[in-house]
């Protein structure tokens, strides 16, 4: 006997279903709408964001070229030298002059002033301040920033002019070292610039509404915000949850959308409330929304009635398809067909497990060629800052005459360049790797003089050893820079030695240590690492240019698999931080 249809079983409930698929468009009208009005405003906040960013990396950028051109007048360094030990009036002239040819077509620039610990200042423009107050602002300087690394500065946040507070005006401020030619501290410049701009460049409306803006700069130290109003305890909400960096950040009832600047350690957070965004909407929507639920509310329990006996056999067929997994899936629970619709879905879902079954094979077959995709993906990722700090160090050797240092160091920069931007070769040996870590240290050696020494120490029977290209550069580096922080000499040493089919490389410093929560926050990264189940959430769940330790060993874990573990033991018998590499080696020789 021929089985009948489910569509002529369902065919007197015809007039219910018009009224359900009524409610249905209504609700993919409303998520539809939703889904766009989201995107769309999305799309105008990244582009609002990312314009205002680029507006106030312009007014940082002119604050910063004030300070490069008097900074690298070799007269201004004279002359302030002998102008801040015994103040005079043609030396006072000299200065002046410099700093108003800096700054004269930069309409920005309210005030360029220079000033040293002992209090002795040179202001452009009308000033108020004394020789005590000017001392305080040096001693603050002095004991909040460290200015005393290379390149260093601090963004001031808005505040009354320090040097003409009668004016009550409101400005944000760089202050930079002044150094003679032994990088001695010997005054400070401070340019000013009136907020107006940034409050012009941050009065951004949405709707009719304020938008929120919020610059922090270096360790969350808060530039500016919109709203004078805002609490200290809503700042540092703030400025804590946007410390890691995170594009978008979205809340229950607000999105935070960050973005760092191109030039300097500072990031902009723009508050999007979620009921400004949908507020276009929201009275259509809700409507809408009412009418639907009513439709539903009135059918829902006559379409229970009369739908349970017809879509019994798929509810069966339901439970067997939640209840299957790898281990149960050949099993065969027969199930009473009643018509030809029930028929087919049954035969289509024991044919889906036979196709399943031949996917996990195949999947197997894939993992081999994830594993060598996300291992390429850590490979490519070098920093500029490095590149950027060498070409810095040349040019000050450059400078002073000291052209065959500057020579040497080209040199090595060069074996580093031409070793590093080589993407075809992601495994090298280890004598590769130690020669580029001399080129490397031949560099930083050049730039740190007797701040920095090191110590190499490699076994005979490593030399010839595989291990991923880029291993040992970015750990010493992360060495150097954080030790360079707190001590006056760095001592790195390096030892690669091998016991058996064991190889173990040790990285010890004497620099500030490590807390354990960064400890723990390494090892959780790793751990999602080798959780993560395809090529995208491994990518997602690294952060872009994140290739220091935790990036080193993620690379070592893939490429090693079970056969590397490490060990980070802090408060070495330096005072440092030790890191330990073992990788059974058989299979790389």
């Amino acid at each position: 006997m021929k089985k009948r249809t489910m569509s002529t079983r369902l065919s007197i409930n015809y007039a219910l279903l018009i009224i359900i698929m009524i409610g249905s468009l209504a609700i993919i009208f409303y998520k539809y709408n939703q889904y766009k009005i989201y995107e769309e405003g999305m799309n105008h906040l990244r582009q609002i964001s990312e314009s205002s960013m680029q507006q106030i990396d312009s007014r940082l950028t002119n604050m910063e070229q004030v300070t490069v051109e008097v900074l690298s007048n070799n007269e201004f360094i004279k002359a302030w030298e002998a102008y801040s030990l015994a103040p005079d009036k043609a030396n006072e002239e000299i200065i002046k002059t410099i700093l108003s040819n800096a700054y004269i077509n930069r309409n920005d620039i309210r005030r360029v002033t220079v000033f040293s610990e002992n209090g002795v200042f040179c202001s452009m423009g009308k000033t108020d301040a004394s020789k005590e107050l000017v001392k305080g602002r040096a001693e603050y300087i002095q004991q909040y920033y460290h200015l005393n690394v290379m390149n260093s500065r601090v963004f001031l946040s808005s505040d009354l002019d320090f040097w003409n507070r009668a004016s009550k005006d409101q400005v944000v401020s760089e202050i930079k070292p002044i150094k003679d030619q032994n990088a001695v501290i010997i005054g400070y410049i401070e340019i000013q610039q009136n907020l107006l701009y940034m409050n012009r460049i941050c009065d951004i409306k949405w709707n009719g509404n304020l938008l929120k803006v919020l610059i922090f700069t270096g360790d969350n130290d808060d530039f500016f915000y919109s709203n004078s109003e805002a609490e200290e305890s809503y700042i540092r909400e703030v400025a804590a949850k946007t410390k890691q960096y995170t594009k978008v950040r979205e809340e229950d009832k607000r999105i935070l959308y960050t973005v760092s600047s191109n030039y300097y350690t500072a990031r902009a957070v723009f508050v999007l409330e979620k009921g400004i965004l949908n507020y276009a909407m929201q009275s259509i929507l809700t409507g809408i929304l009412v009418s639907a639920v009513l439709l539903i509310l009135l059918t829902t329990i006559y379409i229970i009635i009369i739908t349970r006996r017809v879509m019994e056999p798929i509810n069966i067929l339901t439970k067997r398809m939640a209840s299957t997994d790898l281990y149960n899936i050949n099993e065969k629970n027969p199930i009473m067909i009643r018509d030809r619709e029930t028929e087919i879905l049954v035969n289509s879902f024991d044919e889906m497990t036979k196709r399943l079954q031949e996917t996990i094979k195949r999947q197997k077959k894939m993992e081999e060629a994830q594993v060598k995709t996300l291992f390429s993906i850590l490979q490519s990722e070098i920093g500029p800052h490095f590149l950027y700090n060498t070409l810095g160090s040349i040019a000050n050797m450059c400078e002073q005459g000291e052209t065959e240092a500057a020579a040497d160091a080209c040199y090595s920069l060069t074996e580093i360049l031409r070793y590093s931007s080589d993407y075809a070769v992601s495994e090298v040996q280890i004598k590769e790797e130690i020669n580029n870590l001399k080129a490397y240290f031949a560099i930083m050696k050049s730039r740190y003089r007797q701040r920095l020494e090191y110590e190499l120490t490699l076994d005979e029977e490593a030399k010839n050893l595989l291990i991923p290209k880029l291993t040992y550069q970015p750990l010493v580096e992360n060495a150097i820079r954080y030790s360079l922080m707190e001590k006056k000499q760095v001592v790195v040493k390096v030892y690669t030695v091998l016991l058996g089919n064991e190889m173990i490389i040790e990285i010890k410093d004497n620099g500030c240590g490590i807390s354990e929560e960064t400890i723990n926050s390494i090892d959780e990264k790793i751990k999602q690492m080798k959780m993560s189940s395809g090529e995208d959430d491994f990518t997602n769940s690294v952060s872009f240019g994140g290739m220091g330790l935790s990036g080193t060993l993620m690379r070592l874990s893939i490429y090693y698999g079970d056969k590397f573990s490490y060990l980070i033991r802090n408060n070495n018998d330096e005072g440092g931080i030790t890191i330990l590499l073992k990788m059974n080696i058989v299979g790389y020789r």
